[in-house]
C-alpha cells in the first residue's frame, strides 16, 4: 500500500488501525522519515494496493479485510471467541509465573480443534501465546463462572487441560493447586 504526503510517498507494510469519531488513524512506519506516525486517513490523497495495483477508495474498510484475511486477524478471532477458555488456560499454565513451551504447545491443540475460523497451525498459535498477558485472579474467576455454563463435556475437557498443563512441571512451586482447585470446583459437578 503506497500513500502520498505533502513529504512524498510512504510505503506501509506494518500498520495498525483505529477509529476517532468517523475517520480512521493509520499508525504506520514512515519510510521517509525512519519512524512511526499517525496518519489521518481522511488527509491521505491516493492509496494503492501494493499488490494488485488498484486504488484503495476505502482505506479502513480494506486495512479492516486485510487484517481479517491476516494470520494475525485469524489469531485475534481465535482468542475472541474463545477468550474465556484462554483466560482460565493461561491462568492455570502461567500460575507458577512461566508458561512453558509444552504447556503453550497444549493450549494450542486445544484451541486448533476448537476454532472454525480459519486454518491456524498449532505451531503458530502457541508461538502467539507467549505474548498474551496473563489474566488477573477476578478476571481468571469470571471466566470460569461463564464457562461453568458449558456443557458438561466441554467442561470435563478443560478441566483434564488443566490437569496436563500442571503436570507439565515437575514440582509444583506456584499457585499450581489453587488455580487447579478453583476450576475443578466451578466446572465439575
Amino acid at each position: 500500500m503506497d500513500g502520498t504526503t505533502l513529504r512524498g510517498e510512504i510505503r506501509v507494510k506494518r500498520y495498525r488501525l483505529s477509529k476517532q469519531g468517523d475517520q480512521a488513524i493509520l499508525g504506520a512506519h514512515c519510510q521517509l522519515l525512519k519512524r512511526y506516525l499517525d496518519f489521518n486517513s481522511q488527509s491521505l490523497q491516493r492509496c494503492l494496493d501494493l499488490e494488485s495495483g488498484q486504488l484503495i477508495d476505502d482505506l479502513p474498510a480494506f486495512l479492516e479485510a486485510s487484517h481479517a484475511a491476516s494470520q494475525q486477524g485469524q489469531l485475534d478471532r481465535l482468542y475472541q471467541s474463545h477468550q474465556d477458555e484462554l483466560a482460565v488456560l493461561l491462568y492455570v499454565g502461567r500460575a507458577d509465573g512461566v508458561l512453558q513451551r509444552r504447556e503453550k504447545e497444549l493450549i494450542a491443540h486445544y484451541l486448533v480443534g476448537r476454532f472454525t475460523g480459519g486454518s491456524l497451525q498449532v505451531e503458530e498459535i502457541a508461538r502467539d501465546l507467549a505474548w498474551k498477558p496473563v489474566p488477573n485472579h477476578d478476571d481468571f474467576k469470571l471466566a470460569t463462572q461463564r464457562l461453568a455454563q458449558l456443557e458438561a463435556s466441554l467442561k470435563k475437557q478443560i478441566v483434564q487441560l488443566c490437569r496436563q498443563l500442571i503436570e507439565v512441571k515437575e514440582t509444583l512451586d506456584g499457585d499450581e493447586e489453587a488455580s487447579i482447585a478453583e476450576v475443578i470446583a466451578l466446572l465439575q459437578p
